[in-house]
């Protein structure tokens, strides 16, 4: 079995695929961004960019999420001890002794490294992971993928936070002032425009990707967002880079929103 073949089999079952580098990296331009899970699509991404392994985007675009234990910084001990609070879902050997335990996607779960533990890693939406069954990795466990666990969730997730008044929202040029969409809108604006130097360029990912999903439930336009965008990244102090890295950023974060819409509604 090639690849291209396993591929084209997880194609056929639904899951979009894209071609990795033996390092892992994508071979593809965009990464996941231009992930298929259709045979001809996935055909021709072999053809123009053919990698040994096959990468699989989490969240939204696959329905699944993966616990990543890494045994190189730890992330053996802490499973070892968790173990047992463990739900029995699909789990995979990774190629450096690893594994990714498998989980149905929950809505707000995207990646991070070590907020679980040391060495626990997570991949949600934004993110892939290497299908290394393909690449002659054991499965340690077969079966269908569990929900994750509530008290892993309440690691991952964030703490809902208090509804902010609507003329903050409209201090901002936010439409639907007072719908949660327009809240949820209003909070990643603050966190982008509080954000210490370190931090800008992922607060600034993470807005562009909130307002990407809900821009067109609110009817809000792809000039308008950008325009608050840019507008936050200026209030956080970053006026001078915005024309040289934020434009690309924000276009990401726009397009990737879009991709995968978030349905808030007016409660």
């Amino acid at each position: 079995m090639t690849a291209l073949s396993d591929a084209l089999d997880l194609a056929e079952h639904g899951f979009a695929v894209f071609p990795c580098l033996p390092t892992k990296a994508p071979a593809t331009p965009r990464g996941f961004l231009d992930a298929s899970n259709d045979p001809s699509g996935v055909r021709e991404l072999w053809r123009r960019w053919p990698g040994p392994l096959i990468g699989m985007p989490t969240g939204n675009a696959n329905r699944f999420d993966a616990l990543d234990i890494d045994p190189r910084h730890g992330g053996d001990t802490w499973h070892a001890a968790h173990r047992d609070r463990m739900p029995g879902t699909r789990t995979h050997e990774t190629r450096s002794g690893g594994l990714h335990i498998l989980f149905t996607h929950h809505e707000g779960v995207r990646n991070s490294a070590g907020k679980v533990a040391p060495g626990i890693d997570v991949r949600g939406e934004g993110g892939f992971v290497i299908y290394w069954p393909a690449a002659g990795c054991p499965v340690v466990t077969e079966g269908p993928l569990a929900d994750w666990p509530a008290w892993l969730l309440a690691l991952l997730l964030p703490a809902p936070l208090a509804p902010l008044p609507p003329r903050q929202a409209n201090a901002r040029g936010i439409p639907g002032a007072g719908t949660r969409a327009a809240q949820a809108i209003a909070r990643t604006l603050a966190r982008l425009e509080m954000a210490p130097p370190g931090q800008r360029h992922e607060r600034l990912r993470a807005a562009a990707c909130t307002l990407g999903g809900l821009m067109d439930e609110l009817g809000f336009g792809e000039a308008e967002a950008e325009r608050v965008l840019f507008d936050a990244v200026r209030r956080a102090g970053g006026a001078e880079v915005v024309e040289k890295n934020a434009r690309g950023t924000i276009a990401w974060g726009l397009d990737r929103g879009r991709r995968a819409p978030l349905r808030l509604g007016d409660r």
